[in-house]
Protein backbone atom coordinates (compact mmCIF):
# COMPACT_ATOMS: atom_id res chain seq x y z
CA UNK A 1 0.00 0.00 0.00
CA UNK A 2 1.29 3.38 -1.04
CA UNK A 3 1.23 6.27 1.40
CA UNK A 4 0.57 9.77 0.18
CA UNK A 5 2.58 12.65 1.55
CA UNK A 6 -0.53 14.05 3.20
CA UNK A 7 -0.99 10.88 5.18
CA UNK A 8 2.55 11.14 6.59
CA UNK A 9 2.27 14.80 7.59
CA UNK A 10 0.36 15.34 10.83
CA UNK A 11 -3.03 17.04 10.65
CA UNK A 12 -1.83 20.16 12.47
CA UNK A 13 0.92 20.74 9.90
CA UNK A 14 -1.50 20.09 7.02
CA UNK A 15 -3.89 22.73 8.37
CA UNK A 16 -1.06 25.22 8.84
CA UNK A 17 0.25 24.54 5.32
CA UNK A 18 -3.23 24.88 3.84
CA UNK A 19 -3.84 28.20 5.62
CA UNK A 20 -0.39 29.41 4.62
CA UNK A 21 -1.07 28.67 0.95
CA UNK A 22 -4.45 30.43 1.12
CA UNK A 23 -2.93 33.43 2.91
CA UNK A 24 -0.11 33.67 0.36
CA UNK A 25 -2.54 33.46 -2.55
CA UNK A 26 -4.85 36.08 -1.06
CA UNK A 27 -1.85 38.30 -0.27
CA UNK A 28 -0.55 38.00 -3.85
CA UNK A 29 -3.98 38.73 -5.29
CA UNK A 30 -4.41 41.72 -2.99
CA UNK A 31 -0.96 43.01 -3.94
CA UNK A 32 -1.75 42.72 -7.65
CA UNK A 33 -5.07 44.50 -7.20
CA UNK A 34 -3.42 47.21 -5.11
CA UNK A 35 -0.76 47.76 -7.79
CA UNK A 36 -3.47 48.02 -10.49
CA UNK A 37 -5.42 50.46 -8.33
CA UNK A 38 -2.32 52.65 -7.97
CA UNK A 39 -1.82 52.66 -11.74
CA UNK A 40 -5.47 53.60 -12.25
CA UNK A 41 -5.22 56.29 -9.60
CA UNK A 42 -2.23 57.80 -11.43
CA UNK A 43 -4.25 57.81 -14.66
CA UNK A 44 -7.05 59.71 -12.91
CA UNK A 45 -4.49 62.12 -11.49
CA UNK A 46 -2.91 62.63 -14.94
CA UNK A 47 -6.32 63.30 -16.50
CA UNK A 48 -7.05 66.00 -13.89
CA UNK A 49 -3.57 67.47 -14.33
CA UNK A 50 -4.11 67.65 -18.10
CA UNK A 51 -7.53 69.23 -17.52
CA UNK A 52 -6.02 71.93 -15.32
CA UNK A 53 -3.23 72.65 -17.80
CA UNK A 54 -5.77 73.04 -20.59
CA UNK A 55 -7.99 75.24 -18.42
CA UNK A 56 -4.95 77.43 -17.80
CA UNK A 57 -4.28 77.61 -21.57
CA UNK A 58 -7.90 78.56 -22.20
CA UNK A 59 -7.68 81.54 -19.84
CA UNK A 60 -4.22 82.56 -21.03
CA UNK A 61 -5.46 82.68 -24.63
CA UNK A 62 -8.19 85.00 -23.39
CA UNK A 63 -5.57 87.13 -21.62
CA UNK A 64 -3.50 87.40 -24.81
CA UNK A 65 -6.60 88.43 -26.73
CA UNK A 66 -7.57 91.04 -24.14
CA UNK A 67 -4.08 92.56 -24.34
CA UNK A 68 -4.28 92.71 -28.15
CA UNK A 69 -7.74 94.26 -28.00
CA UNK A 70 -6.56 96.78 -25.43
CA UNK A 71 -3.72 97.91 -27.63
CA UNK A 72 -5.82 98.17 -30.77
CA UNK A 73 -8.63 100.01 -28.98
CA UNK A 74 -6.67 102.31 -26.66
CA UNK A 75 -3.19 102.55 -28.26
CA UNK A 76 -1.68 101.92 -24.83
CA UNK A 77 1.91 100.60 -24.93
CA UNK A 78 1.40 98.59 -21.74
CA UNK A 79 -1.12 96.41 -23.60
CA UNK A 80 1.26 95.64 -26.45
CA UNK A 81 4.08 94.65 -24.09
CA UNK A 82 1.59 92.52 -22.11
CA UNK A 83 0.46 90.92 -25.38
CA UNK A 84 3.98 89.93 -26.43
CA UNK A 85 4.91 88.76 -22.96
CA UNK A 86 1.76 86.64 -22.52
CA UNK A 87 1.94 85.29 -26.07
CA UNK A 88 5.61 84.24 -25.79
CA UNK A 89 5.07 82.71 -22.38
CA UNK A 90 2.06 80.68 -23.49
CA UNK A 91 3.75 79.55 -26.71
CA UNK A 92 6.73 78.34 -24.69
CA UNK A 93 4.44 76.53 -22.24
CA UNK A 94 2.56 74.84 -25.07
CA UNK A 95 5.79 73.70 -26.69
CA UNK A 96 7.35 72.42 -23.46
CA UNK A 97 4.36 70.87 -21.70
CA UNK A 98 3.91 67.15 -22.24
CA UNK A 99 0.27 66.20 -21.87
CA UNK A 100 -0.56 62.51 -21.54
CA UNK A 101 -2.99 61.54 -24.26
CA UNK A 102 -4.87 58.27 -24.35
CA UNK A 103 -5.45 58.27 -28.09
CA UNK A 104 -3.98 59.75 -31.23
CA UNK A 105 -6.97 61.94 -32.05
CA UNK A 106 -6.60 64.00 -28.89
CA UNK A 107 -2.85 64.31 -29.41
CA UNK A 108 -3.44 65.57 -32.96
CA UNK A 109 -6.07 68.03 -31.75
CA UNK A 110 -3.59 69.49 -29.25
CA UNK A 111 -0.94 69.70 -31.96
CA UNK A 112 -3.44 71.57 -34.14
CA UNK A 113 -4.21 73.96 -31.29
CA UNK A 114 -0.51 74.75 -30.96
CA UNK A 115 -0.30 75.45 -34.70
CA UNK A 116 -3.42 77.63 -34.47
CA UNK A 117 -1.82 79.59 -31.64
CA UNK A 118 1.22 80.24 -33.83
CA UNK A 119 -1.12 81.37 -36.63
CA UNK A 120 -2.91 83.56 -34.12
CA UNK A 121 0.38 85.24 -33.31
CA UNK A 122 1.09 85.85 -37.00
CA UNK A 123 -2.35 87.35 -37.56
CA UNK A 124 -2.06 89.46 -34.41
CA UNK A 125 1.31 90.75 -35.63
CA UNK A 126 -0.29 91.60 -38.98
CA UNK A 127 -3.13 93.42 -37.18
CA UNK A 128 -0.62 95.38 -35.11
CA UNK A 129 1.32 96.35 -38.23
CA UNK A 130 -1.87 97.42 -40.04
CA UNK A 131 -2.88 99.44 -36.98
CA UNK A 132 0.47 101.21 -36.95
CA UNK A 133 0.09 102.00 -40.68
CA UNK A 134 -3.46 103.25 -39.99
CA UNK A 135 -4.78 100.81 -42.61
CA UNK A 136 -8.27 100.13 -41.25
CA UNK A 137 -9.32 97.58 -43.86
CA UNK A 138 -6.16 95.50 -43.34
CA UNK A 139 -6.55 95.85 -39.59
CA UNK A 140 -10.16 94.73 -39.76
CA UNK A 141 -9.43 91.59 -41.78
CA UNK A 142 -6.38 90.60 -39.70
CA UNK A 143 -8.18 91.24 -36.44
CA UNK A 144 -11.25 89.26 -37.51
CA UNK A 145 -8.96 86.32 -38.41
CA UNK A 146 -7.43 86.48 -34.92
CA UNK A 147 -10.91 86.30 -33.43
CA UNK A 148 -11.79 83.25 -35.56
CA UNK A 149 -8.54 81.50 -34.68
CA UNK A 150 -9.06 82.27 -30.99
CA UNK A 151 -12.55 80.82 -31.18
CA UNK A 152 -11.27 77.63 -32.87
CA UNK A 153 -8.50 77.25 -30.29
CA UNK A 154 -10.85 77.66 -27.38
CA UNK A 155 -13.33 75.20 -28.91
CA UNK A 156 -10.50 72.68 -29.37
CA UNK A 157 -9.27 73.17 -25.82
CA UNK A 158 -12.83 72.80 -24.54
CA UNK A 159 -13.17 69.54 -26.49
CA UNK A 160 -9.91 68.25 -25.02
CA UNK A 161 -11.04 69.22 -21.52
CA UNK A 162 -14.28 67.28 -21.99
CA UNK A 163 -12.25 64.34 -23.28
CA UNK A 164 -10.00 64.35 -20.20
CA UNK A 165 -13.01 64.54 -17.89
CA UNK A 166 -14.56 61.56 -19.71
CA UNK A 167 -11.30 59.62 -19.40
CA UNK A 168 -11.13 60.45 -15.72
CA UNK A 169 -14.69 59.18 -15.19
CA UNK A 170 -13.83 55.89 -16.90
CA UNK A 171 -10.70 55.52 -14.77
CA UNK A 172 -12.68 56.34 -11.62
CA UNK A 173 -15.28 53.67 -12.42
CA UNK A 174 -12.46 51.19 -12.99
CA UNK A 175 -10.87 52.21 -9.69
CA UNK A 176 -14.20 51.81 -7.89
CA UNK A 177 -14.70 48.29 -9.27
CA UNK A 178 -11.16 47.35 -8.22
CA UNK A 179 -11.86 48.68 -4.73
CA UNK A 180 -14.98 46.48 -4.50
CA UNK A 181 -12.98 43.40 -5.51
CA UNK A 182 -10.22 44.25 -3.04
CA UNK A 183 -12.77 44.83 -0.27
CA UNK A 184 -14.39 41.46 -1.03
CA UNK A 185 -11.02 39.71 -0.90
CA UNK A 186 -10.15 41.41 2.37
CA UNK A 187 -13.53 40.41 3.85
CA UNK A 188 -13.01 36.86 2.66
CA UNK A 189 -9.50 36.92 4.08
Amino acid sequence: MRLHIWEIVPLKKRVIMGFSIVIILIGLLSGILYYNMLKTFHKVDDAYLNFNILKNYYYKIEKVSVALNGYLNENDRSYISAFYQEYDQLLEEMNNTQLLFVNRDTAMLFKNIKHMFESYGEEAEAAINEYRKRNLSGLSSSFSRTLKIKSYMQEGIYELMINFISQSEIFQKNLYSQLIVLRTIILFY
